[in-house]
């Protein structure tokens, strides 16, 4: 006989865990999700994401804003600034999370001794 359904006794197994790295935001597209995973590919895949970012945000400054045209946007130093800026933002959250996993694993190796 089944006991009742939430009584306790129905219990599902544990999940298990990913022990894979966390990928690059670029691999849910399957055509970058073909390269083996390494430094040089995060970087470049950091660099067009980075870029594809600052598109959106003038694309959106664009839409948003009442007195900028694509004349203005192009002809000024808007669109540089914002390429600039996506670069520095998207470079600097990679460098974290490098960091944190450098340290993240480290530990783990230590704590394995």
């Amino acid at each position: 006989m089944h006991a009742p359904s939430g009584t306790g006794t129905d219990t599902l197994p544990e999940p298990v865990p990913d022990r894979r790295p966390p990928g690059h935001p670029l691999e849910l597209i399957p055509f970058f999700a073909r390269w083996r995973p390494g430094r040089l590919r995060d970087l470049v895949y950091t660099f067009l994401f980075n870029t594809m970012l600052g598109a959106l945000f003038v694309a959106l400054a664009l839409a948003l804003s009442d007195d900028a045209t694509l004349a203005d946007v192009l002809e000024g130093r808007f669109l540089v600034t914002q390429f600039v800026i996506a670069q520095c933002i998207g470079f600097a959250i990679y460098a974290l999370i490098s960091a944190v996993d450098a340290t993240v694993m480290r530990g783990r190796e230590h704590s394995a001794r």
